[in-house]
């Protein structure tokens, strides 16, 4: 495993780690643990989340240890993130607890045992979700609320984000592949790597991309008639029935995703003041590192306490990949990747934990 840093100096810690393969798929043991089920209310909407407390042995309301509450991506996901099978914030909650930190995980709402209106929710709704979270996690006595923060995936980096922007308490961010630019060029640049990974030729990822982008320039009108209009046009140039012009328009016409599409994060990520840990993989197809690690950088480069790394080899999960599609998640052996955990671990005790 190889680590270059480029100092203090513009950038506080810009770091670059290769993943060797003599790196084992989990290079700790599960911990001896107190697994807890937790609910919390969300004052503004009254919805309840559930979710899972793990404490280390070691923690007590004596001697009460710091603490991470994770924040799942985008897709209404359960408490241990499941995808394809893959339990990848099962394993981070593993891992960390072995560390001795406490973690709080819990299912998105509308998912699993946490209940809430999801139709009309967009990222600052499940922004004031993770804030619930962090009340409820700082209100434990055996977790030091001088040390408790967020990591969160995709989408929930920026939840965290959000949260750490409205409170000063917010001890540590660490982001699992940060959306950085406006989601209307993750959304095309994630169907543009999809495309290559099938092997579409060049001239039909631009054509598509074209009919993607009216898509978007309607859908962002918030109009669903002239969504419905364009979608139509183009269901007759590629000759596409109703059913595409149904699913686009249910897909492209949601709360959450015109929020999405118009946002860009990086003016949050600039405000950030407070260590910070971005992570992306280069093998990412979902949230791809040629296209968000530099305006992360560049966001990023007034904090001192902030830290970009490449992970090479790792895709949208953090396991270590031979492509990065999305269609490998389930075949590969391992939900996150030793060496990645690793890189996490060591960050939260260099920069955190010792304090």
């Amino acid at each position: 495993m190889t680590r270059r840093h480029m100092g203090k100096t513009g950038w506080a810690a810009a770091c670059f780690l290769t993943l060797a393969t003599s790196i084992p798929v989990l290079s700790i043991p599960p911990a001896a643990a107190e697994d807890r089920d937790v609910e919390f209310t969300n004052a503004g909407d009254g919805a309840r989340l559930q979710g899972t407390l793990s404490l280390p042995e070691t923690a007590t309301a004596e001697q009460p240890v710091c603490g991470a509450i994770l924040l799942n991506a985008a897709g209404l996901q359960d408490r241990d993130g499941t995808i394809f099978e893959q339990k990848p914030f099962k394993a981070l909650s593993d891992a960390l607890v072995t560390r001795g930190f406490a973690v709080l995980r819990y299912d998105d709402r509308g998912v699993g045992k946490s209940s809430g209106e999801v139709k009309t929710a967009t990222s600052r709704t499940f922004a004031e979700d993770a804030e619930a979270a962090f009340r409820r996690m700082t209100a434990v006595p055996q977790v030091r609320r001088d040390c408790t923060g967020f990591i969160g995936h995709s989408e929930g980096a920026i939840l965290g984000a959000m949260v750490a922007d409205r409170r000063k308490d917010v001890a540590f961010l660490v982001m699992l592949a940060p959306p950085s630019v406006r989601g209307d060029e993750i959304l095309r640049s994630q169907t543009a790597a999809a495309m290559r990974s099938a092997n579409a030729p060049y001239r039909l990822i631009k054509e598509n991309d074209g009919y993607l982008t009216r898509l978007i320039t309607a859908a962002l009108d918030s109009d669903r008639d002239r969504l419905e209009r364009e979608a139509k046009v183009i269901a007759d140039e590629i000759d596409q029935g109703e059913a595409w012009v149904e699913g686009q328009v249910a897909f492209l016409n949601s709360d959450w995703m015109r929020a999405f599409l118009a946002y860009d994060p990086a003016p949050l990520y600039g405000r950030l003041r407070l260590p910070v840990l971005a992570l992306f993989g280069d093998k990412d197809q979902q949230i791809l590192s040629r296209i968000n690690l530099e305006p992360a950088k560049a966001a990023l480069s007034g904090n001192d306490d902030a830290e970009v790394t490449l992970v090479i080899g790792a895709n949208h999960l953090f396991q270590k990949a031979e492509t990065g599609s999305p269609r490998e998640y389930q075949d590969i052996d391992h939900a996150m990747h030793g060496g990645t955990l690793d890189l996490i671990g060591d960050w939260l005790a260099r920069s955190i934990a010792a304090r």
